[in-house]
């Protein structure tokens, strides 16, 4: 049906909600009402096609943000999916704020979400985190290692519930073998969840429980450092990357201590 290429996907179950339905006769379209009432008629698939479009403008661009922010993710999802539908097919600018808008609302709503989580997530030291991909915007170090997948140690938090993470590697043998043995203070091996791994305390990075996004799990069960002796390791080699932080005595202080104010600054303009 040459309309449907004409129109976005959502055309037809926003209209169906709204009480309008399309009806096709004998080459003319019509657009009518649940009374069988015609709103439009037009035997041009190019006119009917218009005045769709412009009544889904209309739909989408004269929500208030109040209502945007009281929706449902789901809902925010589908108008956000119906909004893009729509500017791919009419390459209309005036819907580049109202997209905007809904993906601001969308990002806030995601956060909310994970704060909720998070609250009921058990933060303690040696258990393993997945943190959210925002923790890589701003100033975080370009050179440390930024895959999304890749789990985090929680090494400690601090006083103000700072959290210092530490990224976990199973890259391969050849790749920090070497490190391993010759700056055992900076990376430690460890397998983790019975794969062979490396934990990166040279990568340590301040974190805020806002970007956690989960635990890491295997088998259903949150996944931690049992080995004492590891344990140990994993504390005094910690607080020595500190302290070289501390003291700008590692290459990346500079960049470790603006991330951490950053980080601070999120919880403290959270809590106003």
């Amino acid at each position: 049906m040459l309309l449907n290429k004409l129109i976005p996907k959502s055309a037809n179950a926003i209209l169906d909600k709204e009480g309008y339905f399309i009806i096709q006769s004998d080459g003319e379209y019509s657009i009518q009402t649940n009374d069988s009432k015609n709103i439009f008629r037009s035997n041009n698939v190019q006119s009917i096609a218009q005045w769709i479009n412009n009544y889904l403008f209309d739909f989408y661009t004269n929500l208030s943000s109040d209502e945007l922010s009281n929706m449902y993710m789901e809902d925010c999802l589908s108008y956000r999916s119906g909004m893009i539908d729509l500017q791919n097919i009419t390459n209309n600018p005036k819907l580049d704020n109202s997209i905007d808008e809904i993906e601001d609302i969308v990002d806030q709503k995601i956060k909310e979400t994970h704060r909720e989580i998070n609250s009921r997530i058990a933060i303690k030291p040696f258990y393993c985190y997945m943190l959210d991909d925002s923790i890589f915007d701003g100033s975080y170090p370009r050179q440390y290692p930024n895959k999304s997948s890749r789990p985090y140690l929680l090494a400690g938090q601090d006083e103000n519930q700072i959290l210092w993470m530490i990224p976990i590697s199973k890259a391969p043998k050849s790749k920090y073998e070497n490190v391993a043995k010759n700056e055992p203070k900076s990376i430690l091996k460890y397998s983790v969840v019975k794969t062979p791994c490396y934990l990166l305390i040279q990568n340590i990075i301040p974190v805020n429980f806002n970007h956690v996004r989960s635990r890491f799990l295997y088998n259903g069960d949150h996944v931690y450092v049992g080995n004492k002796r590891i344990c140990k390791q994993v504390d005094e080699c910690s607080a020595r990357m500190l302290s070289l932080i501390k003291n700008d005595k590692y290459y990346f202080s500079k960049d470790i201590k603006l991330m951490y104010q950053e980080q601070l600054n999120e919880l403290k303009k959270q809590s106003k």
